[in-house]
């Protein structure tokens, strides 16, 4: 907790002299680290209003449109998702979704990080063919960048059998299954911290 709070500290006396120099784009960088830190002291309501801050000053600087908007609408959709305002969690990435693929790609990693919050909410949320569709465009990045080797990776896989399975698709099930099986023991590191 204690590093929590430093951090705080030195990131609050970092916004002041932002403000005081008006550069807009730090000072929402700097609301975005400080949403964060609340966030990590499991204080939400400060952290959300972190975040709205930022997508504020970011929107009328720069535009809705902005790649900037993208890091801060993830961590603010995964804040109201905790809180358990589903609509808002799911507004907040569809929007981070369609800025991504406007100013990235259909591929970029980003793209895939907004593709997997998202497919989670929604299997979550029991709205399959979403999920479905999202996990899998998550998937197919991660496989494209050679980056198989995390939880999140194997999690949307699994998700993916349990949509296939629901809807009797049970080759396409086993598929995932077995995928995510192999890419759960090709990493000892993940199969040693989550057995």
């Amino acid at each position: 907790l204690g590093d929590y709070e430093r951090a705080l500290h030195f990131l609050l006396s970092s916004l002041h002299i932002r403000k005081a120099q008006k550069e807009q784009g730090d000072t929402a960088l700097t609301l975005t680290e400080i949403g964060h830190v609340h966030l990590h002291l499991e204080d939400d309501f400060n952290a959300i209003c972190c975040y709205e801050k930022s997508v504020d000053i970011v929107t009328q600087c720069y535009g809705k449109s902005d790649v900037r908007l993208i890091s801060i609408y993830l961590p603010l959709g995964n804040v109201k998702w905790k809180q358990g305002s589903v609509d808002e969690a799911k507004e907040c990435y569809e929007i981070a979704l369609q800025i991504s693929v406007l100013k990235n790609r259909n591929n970029h990693t980003e793209t895939g990080i907004v593709c997997r919050n998202l497919g989670f909410l929604q299997f979550q949320s029991k709205m399959y063919d979403e999920a479905l569709e999202n996990l899998e465009k998550y998937v197919k990045i991660q496989e494209s960048k050679r980056m198989k080797k995390s939880a999140h990776f194997v999690l949307a896989l699994q998700f993916i059998g349990d949509i296939y399975r629901h809807k009797n698709a049970f080759d396409n099930a086993s598929l995932a299954f077995n995928t995510a099986n192999q890419a759960y023991w090709n990493d000892k590191d993940l199969s040693r911290e989550s057995p």
